[in-house]
């Protein structure tokens, strides 16, 4: 589960990947439509899966167990589904190595898409063009906090 407030460690790489295909869209259009340009981002490949190792983990553990994993949604269904489908392809040739090594792998190979809504994908435009993230950082630096382990805040002593 996510929580309210944590944050991502590879925030700066994900916004750069999805301007990347931003960009490149934008240059293939004949007309700039923001809600078609960011339906193609959406739809487009990424360069990894963006979740972390350990999230992924947890919810591929529980799939392996046969578990029902509430609050998905079905863009983030799509996304589990995809990295368990290769996670079990890898335990066949990896039997010896732990849950979270394999997953570790996958999440870090090419995605098939971004798995984000177009919705999402045009917010997170808005806020890179903006410098959202960017204010939001140097306002937690200044506050004497930085990105601690496994995306808890914590502050700086």
């Amino acid at each position: 589960m996510k929580y309210f407030g944590s944050t991502v460690t590879f925030t700066r790489e994900r916004n750069a990947d999805i301007m990347r295909v931003f960009r490149q869209k934008l240059v293939e259009a004949d007309f700039i439509r923001m809600d078609d340009i960011c339906r193609q981002v959406a739809e487009s490949p990424s360069s990894r899966f963006w979740v972390s190792a350990e999230r992924a983990a947890v919810v591929i553990s529980s799939m392996e167990a046969g578990r029902a994993v509430p609050c998905l949604t079905e863009m983030k269904r799509e996304m589990f589904d995809e990295i368990f489908r290769r996670y079990k392809e890898m335990r066949i040739l990896r039997p010896e190595e732990s849950l979270l090594d394999l997953v570790a792998v996958i999440v870090n190979q090419p995605a098939p898409k971004f798995y984000f809504t177009p919705r999402t994908v045009k917010e997170f435009v808005r806020r890179i063009r903006s410098g959202w993230y960017d204010r939001k950082q140097c306002s937690l630096e200044e506050d004497g906090f930085s990105e601690g382990n496994k995306g808890e805040v914590r502050p700086d002593y």
